[in-house]
């Protein structure tokens, strides 16, 4: 059956519909941010697999506007790690700053 759902993942992207990253507010995001690792197994373009876990779900909940990409006037939650996901989506993974809402919540 993983088989099957992995199929039908990469043959989704090639068709070139927008696949898009959700989280569960019960799970920490910790967990939620494996789900871009999950997808890189799936599908082999990072980009891709960046854009269904920022700009697809805010175009799909009509929010690009706010949320979604980094711009003035956005709301200013931002992840980042030392590695490049784009190189290696394992990266993604390693989280050591954190902002949420123009506040600096994290910086190891």
């Amino acid at each position: 059956m993983a088989s099957q759902h992995s199929d039908s993942v990469k043959m989704a992207a090639e068709r070139g519909v927008n696949l898009i990253i959700g989280s569960d507010p019960i799970f920490p995001m910790e967990e939620s941010i494996r789900e871009f690792t999950s997808l890189a197994r799936r599908v082999p373009d990072n980009w891709l697999v960046l854009r269904a876990g920022t700009i697809n779900p805010a175009r799909m909940l009509g929010l690009e506007d706010e949320i979604g990409t980094l711009a003035v006037g956005k709301q200013a939650d931002i992840v980042a790690s030392p590695g490049n996901p784009i190189d290696r989506m394992q990266h993604i993974e390693n989280v050591t700053f954190v902002m949420k809402g123009g506040v600096i919540v994290r910086n190891d």
